[in-house]
């Protein structure tokens, strides 16, 4: 905060005096202290506190601002949104789609086998070992089924992540809204420094002595 309030000084001093602004360096060993970096932000916020004392800058978004923002954003979010919840959602049911049709199917193997068993009624043995591999693919149907619903489970975490996935989406437009706001800091500092070049080519005030 010293770094800072002592650069405002100098460039108020350079400014009221009709010189033109002072570069970085020469900041810095005015100052003696800060780094470049420090020197550079605060040079910054010095250009952008006169362009709102001039009126040329507005201090905050207004309200209405705010929303078209806020309507940006949702605008450019929910496409993506929608569209990865939709694909999750296609991959969920070709799953289901796919353990469907394998529970089809053993339920067709299993009627024939039990046709058969009842067709060799005689052979004891025989119908049950067609009874045992019944009860087996009964409980392969069990398991098939049980996973089917776990994948929809999983589905239904996945949906829940793209929704988690949208909101940091929205912080990146977030942060890209910020990235814009310093490019208008850097468009402001170079207006700034067309300011301080203009009012460098104001005539000085002489020192000299009058008679």
């Amino acid at each position: 905060m010293v770094v800072k309030y002592a650069v405002f000084k100098l460039l108020d001093d350079a400014q009221s005096r009709g010189e033109a602004l002072p570069s970085l360096r020469v900041l810095r060993a005015r100052v003696g202290s800060g780094s470049l970096t420090t020197i550079s932000q605060a040079v910054k916020e010095w250009r952008l506190a006169k362009l709102v004392e001039h009126g040329q800058m507005p201090e905050a978004f207004s309200a209405e601002q705010e929303s078209m923002i806020s309507r940006a954003v949702w605008q450019t979010v929910m496409p993506m949104l929608v569209k990865r919840i939709s694909e999750i959602q296609d991959q969920a049911n070709h799953r289901i789609d796919v353990e469907r049709a394998e529970t089809e199917q053993l339920m067709v193997v299993a009627q024939e086998t039990l046709a058969e068993a009842e067709r060799k009624v005689s052979r004891e043995a025989l119908w049950r070992e067609q009874i045992d591999r019944l009860k087996e693919r009964n409980t392969q149907l069990e398991t098939m089924l049980s996973r089917a619903e776990r994948e929809l489970g999983r589905a239904q975490n996945e949906i829940l992540t793209v929704r988690e996935e949208g909101k940091q989406e929205q912080q990146k437009l977030l942060a890209q809204i910020s990235q814009t706001q310093e490019l208008t800091e850097r468009l402001i500092a170079t207006l700034g420094d067309r300011v301080g070049c203009s009012t460098s080519t104001q005539p000085k005030v002489s020192s000299a002595p009058r008679d």
